[in-house]
């Protein structure tokens, strides 16, 4: 473990930064649970009316239908015989490596009472 005192401010902003950072995707998570219920219930609307754009005042939605990719489950195929992992192989990618970054706090002190041992 490499203990650098000139950077002990930089990592304590960066472990705020990274617990700010984590707050917010949770708030995002919620937000998108919120706003995903909202759009069910405009595509319901839209649906029967067999429409496209919602207005309310001076705020209009309009929606518009994407058409699904069409994907390979590749080992399902290798599963059913379909083909081989050989064959494949020449097509596979790996990415490129990265760095992941952990940060611990230490667990904070508890106090003991006066009836404790």
């Amino acid at each position: 473990m490499a203990v650098v005192p000139p950077l002990a401010e930089d990592l304590k902003e960066y472990a705020k930064l990274r617990s700010q950072q984590q707050l917010l995707e949770s708030q995002i998570d919620l937000i998108k649970v919120r706003r995903d219920a909202l759009e069910a219930g405009f595509g319901d609307v839209l649906d029967d009316r067999q429409a496209n754009v919602l207005r309310a005042d001076d705020v209009t939605v309009s929606r518009s239908i994407v058409n699904g990719r069409t994907t390979t489950d590749i080992k399902a195929a290798i599963a059913d015989g379909v083909i081989t992992e050989d064959v494949i192989k020449p097509y596979q990618k790996t990415s490129d490596p990265h760095s992941r970054w952990t940060v611990r706090k230490p667990k904070p002190k508890t106090k003991k009472s006066k009836g404790d041992a």
